[in-house]
């Protein structure tokens, strides 16, 4: 037998710390405000509880009313902190109510205020219900943002949902004890495995923002600023492994490397911003005419690279004219006039014992002579047995 009053010293003991830490950790990473709604989330379950936890000593409208309807914020405050995670508005008609309607019930209405099975079953409800709209909220936002935090969040929440109705169930079936603080098996066992759940998720939670920073900061350094292209460097590094997965299955690869044609005579008589806007123009065609599984990268200045997979020469030669037959007609808007230019690209289908470097050698050469024949055209690279 576990004596309620020192389970429910441990559970307010224990939100109060997450809720202190989650609140420490927002103030290092102010902008991610769902981390406050958290935060605030565990800070009302403590208060909730340690009302709770005193009862006898005090009213039991403060003790049952308004511990509940804090406990009841709790809930909510999780998932207001999800949407605001996941960047999506929050409906503030539709969280309010609800705490104020549990304090109202449980003061005022004799079954909730005299009975402590209806109070279980309502707050077991609530639970259930927010467990489900986590859930929503959390499978939605992983399809535009994969977190694998989130992934350990929505199974702490299908678990707490599935232990909200058992221990309902429990509830309807079996009669708690007058005193509800009274040592017993039932309710003590359920409370541990409460805490468990509450621990799971909310370090879960916790570490979320992390994770996204970590993300952020792994594609800044890889990622172009201007075009959101890869850079150099994330080109290599990813580059490397399609490679290495491409030999393996024997699947050819090629590689195209283009350059804006008159680029610097565009900086010269329109401005930086001009070029800038020239270079995100292209970028854009970048992604629209070539394939998903392409890897793109703003290779440096007005030169661009591309990486393409299970693609021969041919292959390469059919992507690389549509790339600079749609860039030749794109224009952009540059003082009150449409400024377009064209792209010369060198292609080249990748041998199976070269390298990346060596491959790269080579289509610089094949847009060498691009550029040399007039430029706005496509050259393929010579076979090195053919030099």
């Amino acid at each position: 037998l576990l004596d309620m009053r020192t389970l429910w010293v441990v559970i307010v003991i224990s939100y109060a710390l997450l809720g202190g830490f989650q609140l420490v950790l927002w103030q290092l990473q102010r902008r991610e405000t769902a981390m406050l709604f958290w935060g605030l989330s565990l800070l009302c379950c403590c208060i909730g509880g340690a009302l709770f936890m005193v009862r006898g000593l005090i009213p039991d409208w403060l003790s049952i009313g308004v511990g509940n309807m804090f406990t009841a914020t709790g809930y909510l405050m999780t998932t207001v902190g999800l949407r605001r995670f996941a960047h999506r508005p929050i409906r503030w008609l539709w969280i309010w109510p609800i705490p104020l309607l549990v304090g109202w019930l449980y003061i005022m209405v004799p079954l909730f205020a005299q009975n402590a099975g209806p109070r279980v079953v309502l707050m077991a409800a609530l639970l259930s219900l927010t467990c489900v709209a986590n859930l929503v909220i959390c499978r939605r936002a992983q399809q535009r943002e994969r977190l694998r935090l989130r992934n350990i969040a929505m199974v702490a929440f299908a678990t707490t949902l599935v232990f909200s109705i058992i221990r309902a169930t429990i509830t309807v079936w079996y009669t708690p004890p007058a005193d509800f603080m009274a040592p017993s098996t039932t309710q003590p066992l359920l409370m541990l495995i409460g805490l468990a759940l509450l621990l799971l998720f909310n370090i879960s939670l916790m570490l979320m923002p992390g994770e996204r920073l970590q993300n952020q900061l792994r594609r800044a350094a890889q990622n172009d600023a201007l075009t959101g292209l890869l850079n150099r460097g994330g080109l290599d590094s990813q580059a490397l492994q399609q490679l290495e997965q491409g030999r393996q299955v024997a699947q050819p690869m090629s590689l195209l490397l283009m350059d804006l044609d008159h680029f610097k005579r565009v900086n010269d008589n329109y401005g930086h911003d001009a070029g800038d806007r020239l270079l995100c123009e292209f970028a854009e065609t970048l992604r629209t005419q070539s394939r998903p599984t392409d890897l793109l990268a703003r290779y440096g200045g007005e030169e661009f690279c591309a990486l393409l997979p299970n693609a021969n020469g041919q292959a390469a030669m059919a992507i690389a004219e549509r790339i600079r037959e749609h860039f030749s007609q794109a224009t952009v808007a540059v003082k009150g006039e449409r400024l377009g230019t064209t792209v010369s690209i060198g292609a080249v289908e990748i041998l199976a014992t070269e390298t990346l470097e060596q491959a790269l050698q080579r289509a610089d050469k094949a847009l060498y002579t691009a550029k040399h024949e007039g430029r706005n055209r496509v050259m393929m690279a010579v076979h090195p047995s053919a030099v």
